[in-house]
């Protein structure tokens, strides 16, 4: 993070500098982190108003173009309104990934309308309760936590569906604490594995925290 704040690099990635302050830093230059990488994403905007993802994203099963519309809701639900922003990411045609769906409601949600989003996002839950991170795909714990935790910032939320979602995110649970995590890329990656099962992990703890009674 120092490092890009010095204007040589984007701090292991935009996305990643993203999720970080929306985690929210901590400890006693709490302050100086936040305002200092905030500062470094302005600076990384390009000139269409969008940021450019990360190459891991890229990986993923989606195109250039979702990853990028991705990458940009995620700064932009970090950095405050910008509107080159806005109108790029209005412009996109609708991504394939739920993931993609969940940020455009939470960018709505600050900008705009967000229902529509709300109801699509909440239509797509299948039969077992979970997420695809394909829109049509079986559930998985990646999907699942991070819709948990955008309906539960989104407004009210039907309480018989999220008790569906947290059975299948307890049921489907390891006996090491862990989820695990396929098809979230267009070719198997084996020695990836590790990183996605802690993606999983991650998001559905957070899920969990989000909705849990």
């Amino acid at each position: 993070m120092k490092h890009a704040a010095r204007e040589k690099g984007d701090g292991g990635g935009i996305d990643a500098m993203a999720q970080l302050l929306a985690g929210g830093a901590t400890g006693s230059d709490a302050s100086e982190f936040t305002t200092s990488t905030r500062t470094r994403l302005l600076e990384l905007q390009q000139a269409d108003g969008s940021w450019k993802p990360g190459g891991q994203l890229f990986a993923l099963k989606r195109t250039p173009a979702e990853a990028t519309e991705v990458t940009t809701m995620g700064v932009m639900l970090t950095t405050g309104p910008s509107e080159k922003a806005i109108e790029f990411v209005r412009k996109a045609k609708p991504g394939a990934t739920n993931e993609w769906l969940a940020a455009r409601m939470l960018v709505e949600k600050r900008h705009g309308d967000p229902a529509p989003f709300r109801k699509e996002l909440a239509a797509r839950q299948n039969g077992d309760g979970g997420w695809a991170w394909l829109h049509g795909g079986p559930s998985d714990a990646f999907a699942t936590g991070q819709v948990l935790y955008a309906l539960s910032h989104a407004g009210a939320m039907d309480a018989d569906a999220v008790a569906k979602a947290r059975r299948y995110l307890v049921e489907t649970q390891g006996a090491d604490g862990s989820w695990a995590v396929d098809g979230l890329t267009a070719k198997p990656r084996p020695s990836k594995e590790p990183i996605y099962r802690y993606w999983g992990t991650a998001w559905a703890a957070i899920g969990l925290a989000r909705t849990l009674p």
